[in-house]
């Protein structure tokens, strides 16, 4: 019981701290120039502030030392100190962009301590592609390998309003719930308090954003997530009809299945059109649904629906041999996300088919302090050749 309100504490804590610490940040970036501005494949129109991850690692750390179980294991330090390496190696790419080959360096450290030093790691897959008990080495480079992925997974769907933010709160509540369920004290207060913290902070980043979380942010996400996934695979759960059974890695994809499914289809797309996997583009599922005339509010809605329901599949499939479960979550998402490329297609290609009147009349005018001037038809008739003349 004890547990169970430090766990609501904990989420109250760090809602309030990064409620009360966004607007200062704010004040600080604008002051600063720390901003992110508009222009190439970024969707919003005005300069932001994108320093939106202090606020959650300040509130998500300070609220793990005022409420964590620090006596009941040392991997908490350990988990701790490689979210902390995660926070500054964003921080610095969100102030002085930094190599991606750095930033990777920086990813695989964390992923290191929380792997190697804090002890998540996983230790059998649970008979998906055949495979059951990892050793060692083996289980060390595959858990490192996962939380590295995870973390620029969040880092690529990190591109509308409110998308990242609201993804990882559904997926921990749900570790959350999973966890308190099982008894593990220290990860389920960690996933209340994630919860907490990107409950005050999606006040401040639903559409329109007045911040964003950066680079900062998503890597600080990433890692945790990461964590969550890899105590989940490592778990027996007791449901309370008495019925136990084992995750596996299908049912954490389910969980994770915006964030993974859409790396693994743009990873795959870009090397198929023979470009690096690491090069932005506008092929992601959030720019698809914008595409079809959403906007950013309605399609993290959406995606939102659809981790859940995915969620929901996982839970109704939960004995399914994981290989097969794994089989209908990539299909079931590859057509969900057909339907959507279609329906964008539908939005798209009327306007190229079909000839749309023009409300207007580019004119070049030398005396205007831009390139060009665009004046609506009506006025244009208005004006005599003679004046046109002169002007051109």
């Amino acid at each position: 019981m004890m547990t169970q309100w430090y766990s609501i504490c904990g989420l109250i804590t760090a809602s309030i701290v990064t409620f009360l610490s966004i607007p200062i940040i704010i004040r600080v970036c604008y002051g600063l120039n720390l901003l992110d501005i508009p222009g190439g494949r970024k969707i919003h129109k005005c300069q932001t502030p994108n320093l939106g991850g202090v606020a959650l690692y300040v509130s998500f750390f300070f609220s793990m030392l005022a409420w964590g179980d620090f006596q009941i294991t040392r991997t908490l330090q350990y988990f701790l100190l490689g979210l902390s390496v995660l926070f500054f190696v964003g921080l610095k790419d969100d102030v002085v962009p930094i190599s991606p080959m750095k930033k990777m360096g920086g990813q695989v450290m964390g992923a290191f301590l929380l792997v190697v030093l804090a002890g998540f790691k996983i230790d059998d897959l649970h008979g998906l592609f055949g495979i059951h008990h990892l050793v060692s080495p083996f289980s060390e480079i595959i858990s490192i390998f996962l939380v590295v992925a995870i973390i620029n997974a969040f880092n690529l769907i990190d591109g509308i309003d409110g998308l990242a933010g609201g993804i990882a709160l559904i997926i921990a509540l749900t570790y959350g719930a999973i966890f308190y369920a099982k008894g593990m004290q220290n990860m389920h207060i960690a996933a209340f308090i994630l919860s907490g913290a990107l409950i005050g902070f999606l006040y401040y980043n639903t559409h329109p954003a007045k911040i964003f979380m950066g680079d900062t942010g998503s890597m600080t996400i990433g890692y945790i997530v990461a964590a969550f996934t890899l105590r989940f695979l490592n778990c027996k759960l007791d449901l309370p009809s008495g019925e136990t059974f084992q995750p596996n890695p299908a049912i954490a994809a389910a969980i994770l299945v915006i964030p993974f499914f859409d790396t693994l289809r743009v990873i795959i797309f870009r090397l198929l059109h023979k470009s690096s996997p690491f090069k932005a583009d506008r092929n992601h599922i959030h720019h698809i649904l914008l595409g079809c005339g959403m906007n950013d509010f309605q399609a993290s809605v959406i995606l939102y629906v659809v981790n859940i329901l995915f969620i929901g599949l996982a839970y109704w499939l939960r004995h399914t041999n994981p290989n097969l479960l794994m089989g209908v979550i990539i299909i079931l998402a590859a057509i969900l996300t057909s339907v959507a490329v279609y329906l964008r297609n539908l939005q798209t290609f009327p306007s190229l088919l079909f000839s749309q009147p023009q409300p207007s009349t580019p004119l070049q005018d030398k005396n205007l302090p831009i390139a060009n001037a665009y004046m609506p038809t009506d006025v244009i008739e208005s004006i005599s050749v003679d004046k046109l003349e002169k002007n051109t």
